[in-house]
């Protein structure tokens, strides 16, 4: 847990007096607020335009949400199928209210704004789902109410993964020539291509037009490894000299400066010892290897196949594995 309810983003005033150790944790505030007002309540003022946008983008499964702003009161609320927007605005001239959201059936609703019913309409340019538009005239504060009625509109199919050379399923409702392929991962149906893809299937239902996104992963054939058979325990295994590959001590894991791999950013670097992080990279540990020594330095593997460390004063007999390379000194 962070300082902060939720790890929201923040610093305060109290920041300077614990050397500044939480500042940058403010740098994100902007684009959370940002994330939050634009994105989650979709409230995108154009006043050079003349206008506000209000698009907002609740999860399926809330019935309600309120939002309370220097400039603007927003709240919304749902039952069944009905769903009532109230929007308060405090700018310096009322200015025109463009309502985008997301269509619950494929039939035009009814539509109420401050107890008087007015027109609508599907967005024809719609992505990923039926868009309802409705605009109303400059005011301080509406009420919006919206009945929908018939049937709801098909949803995307969830995404899934391919080989290539596979057959791309659709839904029952969806022909092959339905179906734009801007990326061309399809060649007569078939993934062709490795990676992640999205094809847009142009649906009409009812009164509205929009293109479903279908979206797949297309997986390369995964090699088969055979497995490695164990070792009789009636056979003698011969060792094989590593020495001229392996030859550091194990006690000097965590002193020595590892090269690579290494990220470019600051944040995700390890320190040269990979003990520790960015913020506190003075990481100090101590290797005790007296068990293996006792046990003759002898690593015994499940395979059958024993692994011996031998220590001295000669560094071609002190040996370590590890998966990244060292820079020599």
């Amino acid at each position: 847990m962070g300082l902060c309810p939720g790890d929201f983003h923040m610093t305060s005033a109290l920041d300077v007096h614990r050397q500044e150790a939480q500042r940058d944790f403010g740098d994100p505030i902007g684009i959370s607020s940002r994330a939050l007002v634009e994105g989650l309540f979709g409230v995108q003022p154009d006043l050079i335009a003349g206008e506000v946008r209000l698009r907002p983008g609740f999860p399926s499964d809330w019935d309600r949400a309120s939002l309370k702003h220097k400039d603007f009161d927003f709240a919304w609320n749902r039952a069944q199928m009905r769903e009532t927007y109230k929007f308060t605005r405090r700018l310096i001239k009322p200015v025109y209210l463009t309502l985008t959201l997301p269509a619950r059936t494929t039939s035009l609703p009814v539509v109420i704004v401050d107890g008087r019913r007015v027109d609508c309409v599907f967005d024809t340019a719609a992505v990923g789902g039926p868009m309802l538009m409705v605009r109303v005239p400059p005011a301080r504060s509406n009420r919006i109410e919206i009945e929908w009625h018939e049937r709801n509109p098909s949803m995307a199919p969830v995404k899934r993964s391919y080989r290539v050379g596979e057959a791309l399923e659709l839904p029952k409702s969806i022909a092959l020539a339905q179906v734009d392929d801007p990326q061309r991962s399809l060649v007569d149906g078939r993934v062709s291509a490795i990676g992640f893809h999205t094809v847009f299937a142009n649906m009409r239902e009812g009164d509205c037009t929009w293109s479903m996104p279908i979206s797949f992963e297309v997986k390369a054939e995964a090699p088969r490894f055979a497995g490695v058979p164990l070792m009789a325990a009636d056979r003698l295994g011969k060792q094989v000299d590593l020495s001229s590959v392996l030859k550091h001590n194990v006690v000097e894991i965590f002193t020595r400066v590892y090269t690579e791999p290494r990220s470019q950013y600051c944040s995700l670097a390890f320190p040269d010892v990979l003990l520790g992080g960015w913020a506190n990279p003075d990481g100090r540990v101590s290797i005790e290897d007296a068990g293996l020594r006792a046990a003759g330095g002898l690593l015994k593997a499940s395979l059958g196949v024993d692994f011996a460390t031998p220590r001295g004063t000669d560094l071609s007999h002190h040996c370590y594995l590890t998966g990244s390379r060292i820079r020599q000194r």
